[in-house]
């Protein structure tokens, strides 16, 4: 062997190509007829100079030598030549030997195929012929590679090659796992390329068989790379790539041994990407067992090009197995992004099989009906909707499986068809968007019961200053698409466990953050089930006390409460639904108020909230600002009472806990302190003094205290009595406060200001008219009257200012009013034109204009025209007006505003 080895290393550099041809030849004989059980090399250095010269062989310049190399390189891969220890890194330059010999083969291009393909086979001497046989050749010895590095991974002894050298055990070339890296770096780079290219016009099935069998046999040798592997063979159409050789080559029983290599490509491509797809754990076995034994009886009967698929999956008669083989390859490969098949074919030939099978009284595998169920997922947008029949043999399908759980698979299409059909969403719905939800949270866990408020509370932070995360999208997408969806997140924030209602709840409030109109029919949806969301919280609330924090219910009631706010916006508060006690409209509303005024611990919260923003602002004027409420804090608090106190009176709802607020606090403020006040809060005090002063100050909400500087000294007089606990001195500081807001130029500080001032007259005229009259006829009323109208027509004709003339004309008569005045603004009016006002300024000049009319307060006659002709000009009330405004709501900072409130 040693002087053969020799003479063919001398051989190798002469010019007669015919010497190394038969040394070659000769070796080649030696080794394929030495018995197994004679070693011819005993040890390593004697393999070692083998490999030597049959790399200079592959080498060759001559594609003959190095086929001829090839092919005894191929004999030398056999498990009883090898040394003892195994010569790995050898082996590998074999290998990349054999490999970088690959660039200078003489591919066949389309064309010269096709001219002169007859010539070339009639031609064994011609180069691409010659480049053929040495890839075939090739092709046999990577694929005997393979099959000893599988030899060598079962046998301990040789895995580990505990018989090396110890210097050399540093080095990661000379073991098994550089060799099978090596194999797969090159077919991956250099073989699967080459092969390709070499069959892509004239497939040939000797080359195709060894290549599919070198395919397979990177599945065994690095498992833990298979993964990234089988993706990119899917991924670049290998799926398309067999099926169609195996149609071309294998039908009719022809090629057994392609076939056989096709199929056992097939099968360990599907079962690797099965086995990384997201199974459920309890099903996972069952079906990779399930896909194993399919594919394996039935792949070899599948000998069909991809254009007869669609006619085997209609075929009515004959087994179903073959078929559920290509719905689960359709789905493996689409799952990679190949589609087989276009999606419109794809969903109709699924539908048509699950149909056939359920007709001959048959059901499908589970493996099965969940590939259908991504096939038809996936394909549903460029695929016609579904009838009545075929939904109803989908859902049928779908619920013979006895956990849909099973059947999950994470992929928003997923959603979207099981929305998309209200006979498959009135079943399946509500499952797909809890598996859709606790999918992602398992990375996510939610709060346990260990967890204080302070750190749920922290979690929420953090979870609205993230960005909003693929899943919520998902759902905001599907909520956009079917607004149904929110009924039934709705319903699972109130019947779920702890962690998912939590999670739903987040995907609810990023819904009511980023979207503001609402469809009316989704909003009229929407109220029967917040009206039993209420309910429910309601009886909860009852079992377990208000007080008592109790970590396993989430608390729902914000945003059922921010969803009423929603649907209130859909139809205005003066609608007629609102009087009838038999109505969704108004039991939502009773209930709303309810559970708030019975929730104690509400109440103590405002109550403190109140105490801490007097004390820090009058009783202790030194505490530093973190003593004092935050100022968004204080202002919804004062909106909510505001609210509180309007509905109570509406709905005469039950009081269960008052708050106490000081009122000479408030008008002290508004008289004293409001140039230090942000506008606000200033807004805010006086929504709630407006909620007060329309209940006259004896809402069983509010505790109302006064002081010496609202009644003066005790005991009261007849005047302060009535009016108490505002009294005669503080309706007038009150007064002077809300006038001098008046010259603002906040556009809600001003409409506030004219409103509350309407409310406190309303209540002075209830109560004690020559007050009323006394504090409209005040000599600063004519003083501010004179700024008002001295500040141009732009203010002038603004409908708080309009609206403030009203008052005075309404309280005061002439005395404060006079002609000039009345004229001052018809002349503003004609120079601006009526066309010109806004709606809301049509409405109060409307009225003004009125009663100037009614009381003839311009005597002239050309004035009484003038003002006749106005009020034809602004026609009828448009009532759209206040209807528009009272849907919208002013986001200030953190402070939501309802414009309703601010319409004057």
């Amino acid at each position: 062997m040693e002087s053969l080895v020799r003479s063919l290393k001398e051989s190798l550099q002469l010019t007669n190509l015919e010497v190394p041809k038969q040394g070659l030849l000769l070796l080649r004989e030696i080794l394929e007829r030495q018995p197994a059980t004679v070693r011819l090399f005993p040890s390593g250095p004697g393999f070692v100079a083998v490999s030597e010269v049959l790399v200079v062989g592959v080498s060759s310049s001559c594609l003959l030598v190095a086929t001829q190399a090839a092919s005894v390189t191929s004999a030398l891969f056999r498990l009883d030549h090898q040394s003892r220890p195994v010569q790995y890194e050898a082996m590998i330059k074999l290998i990349e030997a054999i490999t970088n010999r690959f660039v200078s083969l003489t591919l066949p291009s389309p064309a010269h195929l096709r001219s002169s393909g007859r010539m070339k086979r009639s031609d064994p001497s011609s180069q691409a012929l010659r480049s053929e046989g040495f890839l075939l050749q090739a092709l046999v010895c990577f694929q005997s590679a393979c099959r000893l590095a599988e030899e060598c991974a079962s046998d301990p002894v040789l895995k580990e090659n505990m018989f090396t050298a110890p210097y050399k055990h540093s080095g990661a070339q000379d073991s098994l796992e550089s060799l099978c890296q090596c194999l797969l770096r090159c077919c991956d780079a250099v073989w699967i390329p080459t092969v390709i290219r070499m069959c892509e016009r004239a497939p040939s099935a000797p080359i195709l068989q060894n290549f599919y069998s070198i395919l397979s046999s990177q599945f065994t040798l690095l498992p833990s790379l298979m993964a990234a592997f089988a993706n990119k063979l899917a991924s670049s159409g290998f799926y398309k790539l067999a099926v169609e050789h195996k149609g071309l080559l294998c039908a009719g029983n022809r090629n057994p041994n392609l076939n056989a290599s096709c199929c056992g490509f097939l099968q360990k491509l599907s079962m690797c990407l099965l086995s990384q797809s997201d199974l459920p754990s309890g099903s996972h076995q069952h079906d990779l067992k399930e896909v194993e034994n399919l594919l394996l009886h039935n792949l070899p009967s599948l000998c069909y090009r991809l254009s007869e698929w669609p006619s085997v999956l209609c075929e009515y008669q004959g087994p179903q197995a073959p078929k559920y083989c290509l719905v689960i390859m359709l789905r493996l490969a689409l799952q990679q992004g190949d589609r087989l098949l276009p999606d419109q074919i794809v969903f109709s030939n699924v539908v048509w099989l699950l149909r056939s099978v359920q007709e001959q009284g048959c059901v499908v595998p589970h493996s099965v009906l969940r590939s259908a169920l991504y096939l038809l997922a996936v394909t549903q947008d460029k695929s016609p909707s579904l009838d009545g029949a075929s939904l109803n043999c989908i859902s049928k399908a779908l619920s013979s499986c006895q956990s849909f759980s099973s059947l999950y698979f994470h992929h928003p299409a997923l959603i979207h068809f099981m929305c998309r059909y209200p006979e498959l969403a009135e079943k399946f719905a509500a499952l797909v968007l809890e598996l859709w939800l606790t999918k992602e949270q398992d990375t996510n866990t939610g709060p346990t019961r260990a967890d204080t408020q302070e750190e749920k509370e922290s979690r929420a932070d953090e979870r609205s200053d993230q960005k909003t995360d693929t899943e919520t999208m998902e759902l905001l997408s599907v909520m956009e698409k079917y607004p149904a969806v929110i009924l039934t997140l709705l319903d699972m924030v109130c019947t779920r466990e702890a962690p998912l209602a939590e999670r739903v709840l987040g995907v609810l409030e990023v819904l009511l953050g980023g979207q503001r109109d609402y469809n009316i029919n989704l909003c009229t949806n929407l109220r029967p089930a917040l009206l039993q969301a209420l309910q429910r919280v309601s009886v909860v609330n009852t079992d377990h006390g208000f007080e008592e924090e109790y970590s396993a219910q989430v608390n729902s009631l914000p945003l059922v409460l921010k969803l009423l706010c929603v649907t209130q916006a859909s139809d205005p508060p003066s609608s007629p639904h609102y009087s009838n006690m038999e109505g969704v409209h108004f039991k939502l509303l009773y209930h709303a108020v309810s559970m708030l005024l019975s929730n104690s611990g509400l109440m103590d919260q405002l109550q403190t909230v109140f105490s801490s923003s007097s004390s820090s602002s009058f009783s202790a004027p030194s505490l530093s600002p973190s003593a004092c409420p935050p100022l968004a804090l204080l202002c919804c608090c004062h909106l909510l009472l505001s609210s509180l106190i309007t509905l109570q009176r509406v709905h005469s709802t039950q009081v269960h806990k008052s708050i106490t607020w000081s009122l000479d606090t408030a008008v002290q403020r508004l008289l004293t302190q409001k140039r230090n006040t942000d506008s606000l809060l200033l807004i805010s005090y006086l929504r709630l003094l407006q909620a007060l002063l329309d209940t006259d100050l004896a809402s069983e909400v509010v505790c109302l205290t006064s002081g010496p500087g609202l009644v003066g000294l005790r005991p009261l007089g007849i005047e302060d009595g009535a009016l108490y606990p505002l009294g005669s001195r503080g309706a007038q500081c009150l007064s002077i406060a809300l006038s001098g807001l008046l010259l603002q130029k906040h556009e809600l500080l001003l409409r506030a200001s004219v409103n509350c001032l309407s409310s406190l007259l309303g209540f002075l005229q209830r109560k004690s008219p020559a007050t009323a009259k006394h504090v409209v006829c005040q000599p600063w009323s004519r003083f501010l009257l004179h700024s008002l109208l001295s500040s141009g027509k732009s203010c002038l004709l603004h409908p708080a200012i309009l609206r403030f003339i009203i008052l005075l004309l309404q309280d005061s008569g002439t005395p404060v009013l006079r002609e000039p005045d009345l004229l001052q603004v018809t002349e503003a009016v004609e120079r601006r034109g009526v066309k010109e006002l806004s709606k809301e300024a049509e409405q109060a000049l409307r009225l003004l204009l009125t009663q100037i009319q009614s009381r003839d307060l311009l005597p002239r006659e050309e004035h009484k025209q003038k003002v006749k002709n106005m009020i034809e000009e602004l026609g009828e009330p448009d009532q759209s007006c206040r209807r528009s405004q009272s849907h919208s709501v002013l986001h200030v900072g953190d402070v939501p505003l309802c414009l309703s409130d601010f319409v004057l």
